[in-house]
């Protein structure tokens, strides 16, 4: 059961070597093969063996194309044979490949073939693999259903063959459907019967990750303690184990659920350590697979070589043995080299896209926060224009006009409209200019100025409601004024739309973040119409959330209102101590 839980850079000159050696070594086999197979045709089991071996490393290497040549050359000599166990073993060799490859429809016709000689082999327990295979096939596809019956077919078989290291397997593959499903107390069931199937077969090396498995389940649960002892328990063998790839993976879990209880120090710790095991377990798998595989062929000739020299077999075939051999080592070492060219190679063009990527990411945002800080200097300054210049002047228009009395009836009209008109205009400048950039917000903080907007937007048929726990404090102004304005613009698009009677805004402080909730009772809306949303708005309030790194979540549907999360970092040295001082 899987765990619950690339741009190109180098030049051409560079690659054009490499991919010359491969070509090289792949021209080499090839022909190495045709020019050996003849002298071979008294041993085809051996080179049905060998041949699928090829297959098998060459898939560890992702090269499915020349696994598959090897496959169907063993293929043939199979079925020229009738070697019905190698066919079959073949047919399931090419379905886990195409499966691999999500290539679903060929993967169930191989499944198939060798699935029907297995049966008609009487090999129960390739049987029971058959039928593991096609489950996994199903569920790759998310057809749960017709995966779960491949499964229990699987266990039936199994139970009845005592075959209890794969009954523990299809136990965990079944567990991982109801995971799928949410059953969470059903696939806890079935994954504590594995780990008492593996603990009474003494498999230890396989213990962990069950416990690992179990511990993302009670995760999902909220069951974070006990989640946390299972990986306890997991990484203790691991550990004892030398496991490297378990404690990556027992690593990643760890700081999943620390980021889960909301404890940033411990999901960071284990974060760092996730990523610290990621590099070295990958280079250490390459290695592990040639070692694996050159130790393969050593064995394979050493059986060889006892087994001719017992049965006295002339001195042609012990020379047929040797040049035998040599093909071998001679394909091991070049399975080697060029897993170690691929492995450089693939390093080099992951860490030159990091880069890349990181330099990308960079500009973007500085081009992005350069936009939003030339937006709010230049609101700034016209504010300041409207106040110190045009509002000078209408002040000193209104005194020389007070200044002026009115003989008449006519004439005091006018002057009094016009000083009507004066004052109307100044109010309509102080509103302007407040928009512009809230004086309250420069002098009291976020609160402050976001209760005057309260009380300036809300009406006898909107009543808005403002709570925080009183710890809120000043923030860096780059931080106060993107927050304003998301909340500004969030207002605005409820008093346009939502025809809500109420409005609630709660802020929250916790540890380095600062959480705010918006929630009204207006008719709500159909959130996925975002993804295609070409509104200034919503494209405003991402931006802004970006440059101050900030989460939103929304929970609406048409005719029961709407709630909005928005939760802002707080996470350097400036902001905390800028935060801590207010």
């Amino acid at each position: 059961m899987a765990n619950i839980k690339i741009t190109k850079v180098l030049a051409t000159s560079k690659k054009k070597p490499f991919l010359f050696f491969l070509l090289l070594i792949f021209s080499f086999i090839q022909t190495y093969s045709k020019s050996t197979t003849h002298r071979f045709s008294n041993n085809d089991d051996v080179l049905i063996d060998s041949l699928k071996n090829l297959g098998n490393a060459k898939v560890k290497q992702g090269d499915y194309d020349q696994a598959f040549t090897f496959y169907f050359k063993a293929l043939e000599i199979a079925e020229k044979n009738n070697n019905l166990k190698s066919i079959s073993d073949l047919y399931n060799n090419l379905g886990v490949g195409y499966n691999d490859l999500k290539k679903y429809d060929r993967a169930t016709e191989y499944h198939l073939r060798a699935l029907k000689i297995r049966k008609e082999l009487g090999l129960k327990k390739e049987v029971g693999a058959s039928l593991q295979n096609l489950g996994n096939i199903y569920y790759n596809k998310m057809e749960d259903s017709t995966a779960m019956s491949y499964y229990q077919q699987a266990l039936k078989i199994q139970k009845q063959i005592g075959d209890r290291s794969n009954e523990a397997t299809s136990l965990i593959d079944i567990a991982g459907i109801y995971v799928d499903q949410e059953k969470d107390d059903e696939a806890i069931k079935f994954t504590l019967q594995a780990l008492t199937i593996r603990k009474e077969l003494g498999e230890q090396n396989r213990l962990a990750r069950i416990y690992e498995n179990l511990g993302d389940m009670l995760s999902m649960k909220g069951d974070h303690s006990g989640a946390l002892k299972y990986f306890d328990a997991a990484l203790t063998i691991a550990d004892s184990l030398n496991a490297k790839r378990d404690m990556m993976q027992i690593y990643e879990s760890y700081s999943n659920t620390y980021e889960q209880m909301k404890d940033p120090v411990n999901a960071l710790k284990y974060f760092k350590l996730f990523t610290s095991y990621k590099d070295s377990v990958f280079n250490e798998n390459n290695n592990n697979q040639i070692n694996e595989l050159v130790t393969k062929y050593e064995t394979e000739k050493k059986e060889k070589e006892n087994a001719l020299l017992s049965a006295g077999i002339k001195t042609k075939e012990k020379q047929l043995l040797k040049e035998k051999t040599k093909f071998f080592v001679s394909i091991g070492l070049l399975l080697f080299v060029a897993t170690i060219s691929v492995l450089l190679y693939n390093r080099n063009k992951l860490k030159q896209n990091k880069i890349f990527s990181e330099q990308m990411l960079k500009q973007e945002k500085l081009r992005l926060k350069a936009v939003i800080l030339t937006q709010e200097t230049e609101r700034k300054r016209i504010a300041l224009e409207l106040h110190d210049g045009l509002g000078q002047m209408l002040s000193a228009a209104r005194l020389n006009v007070a200044a002026l009395d009115g003989k008449n009836g006519n004439s005091k009209n006018q002057y009094n409209n016009a000083l009507i008109l004066i004052d109307d205009s100044c109010r309509e400048l102080r509103n302007i200019s407040h928009d512009m950039m809230p004086a309250l917000l420069v002098k009291s903080g976020l609160v402050s100025a976001v209760e005057e907007l309260a009380s300036k937007s809300g009406s006898s048929s909107l009543v808005i409601h403002i709570d925080h726990d009183g710890n809120i404090g000043r923030m860096p102004p780059e931080t106060e004024i993107n927050i304003f304005r998301i909340i500004q613009e969030l207002l605005n698009n409820i008093i346009k739309y939502a025809q809500a009677t109420e409005v609630h805004i709660q802020f929250i402080r916790e540890d380095n973040y600062l959480s705010f909730l918006i929630e009204d009772n207006g008719k709500g809306f159909n959130k996925n119409i975002l993804a295609t949303s070409k509104g200034n708005g919503w494209h405003n309030i991402q931006s802004r959330l970006e440059l101050i790194q900030g989460k939103i979540e929304i929970d609406s549907k048409p005719l029961n209102g709407t709630v909005i999360h928005i939760e802002v970092p707080l996470k350097t040295k400036m902001d905390i101590i800028a935060y801590e001082k207010a």
